[in-house]
């Protein structure tokens, strides 16, 4: 797994570690210390923090937790911003009422929706009530979709889980 995979470049843009220049300068989204690309020959490509090797007795505070839901946010964020189709998948099980079905009989559906195109504004930890959701999707009708996303498990090799709640 590639941890720091994703940095800010000079201009605040997210940047992936594939889309680098050696000799510019990075900064770290999840604490905001300088990064340096690095991209050898035998290891897969990654950002490394500057302080870490420059001082490496030094305890370093920047968790990968933190880093890898701010980077989920911003890329989301950042990706809803393009208006292109926002494709949220769900799978929904339904239960049988019928009375004369045999007990226990449901099935499995898949629902399909186009975020884009249901909701117009979106926003970052934005209050709504007493709940401060990751990201807050809403529509001129009044409709709103909360968006968290979770840090569930170090070995998955893939940004986290966004849970949609409201939906």
């Amino acid at each position: 797994m590639i941890l720091y995979q994703f940095a800010y470049d000079w201009r605040g843009k997210i940047v992936d570690i594939g889309e680098t220049i050696r000799h510019q300068s990075y900064t770290c989204i999840g604490c905001g210390a300088r990064l340096i690309p690095k991209k050898g020959l035998k290891n897969a490509h990654h950002f490394s923090h500057l302080s870490m090797q420059s001082m490496p007795n030094q305890k370093f505070n920047c968790s990968p937790e933190h880093y890898i839901h701010k980077v989920a946010k911003e890329l989301f964020f950042s990706s809803f911003k393009e208006k292109k189709p926002f494709l949220l998948t769900r799978e929904i099980e339904y239960t049988c009422i019928n009375k004369i079905a045999i007990m226990g009989c449901s099935k499995v559906k898949t629902e399909v929706m186009d975020l884009q195109a249901n909701y117009q504004s979106i926003e970052v930890e934005k209050k709504d009530g007493d709940f401060i959701p990751d990201i807050l999707l809403s529509n001129s009708s009044g409709e709103k979709l909360y968006i968290e996303f979770a840090y569930t498990h170090r070995s998955i090799d893939i940004l986290p889980i966004a849970k949609a709640r409201g939906f």
